[in-house]
């Protein structure tokens, strides 16, 4: 069975994960640090942003698989990809911009569990359904 939502969500996902892969060696190089964070906050809040992208994202893309592969609505699916999608950039902007509290970090990562929760949600309900 293809998943079309899944694979093209995909994209756009990894894109974001690559970039904040490069930004965090980019800073290791650059502030030649070999492990850990030193003292450099820059490099910590990269660290932060790639490591928060590592524990969301790939659970979300499983679930969304799991939802199209029982036939769950592609339309409902889509929105709920977009809403990952953008929820990611901005929780990526705002770890990454600031170390408190900020508009980015606060709703980027809200946005993502209520994904990742209709997802899960959706997943259960379509195994009891169908």
């Amino acid at each position: 069975m293809m998943l079309p939502v899944t694979s093209l969500l995909a994209l756009p996902l990894t894109l974001l994960l690559i970039g904040l892969a490069f930004r965090v060696a980019s800073l290791r190089i650059r502030n030649k640090v070999g492990l850990g964070v030193g003292s450099n906050k820059t490099l910590a809040r990269a660290m932060a942003a790639h490591g928060n992208a590592m524990e969301n994202i790939p659970i979300a893309l499983i679930l969304l698989a799991l939802a199209e592969l029982q036939s769950a609505n592609i339309y409902f699916l889509s929105v709920l990809g977009i809403v990952f999608t953008i929820a990611r950039a901005m929780n990526a902007l705002g770890v990454s911009q600031h170390a408190g509290h900020s508009f980015g970090r606060f709703y980027g990562i809200l946005l993502s569990w209520i994904v990742i929760t209709t997802l899960a949600i959706s997943n259960v309900w379509l195994n009891l359904i169908g």
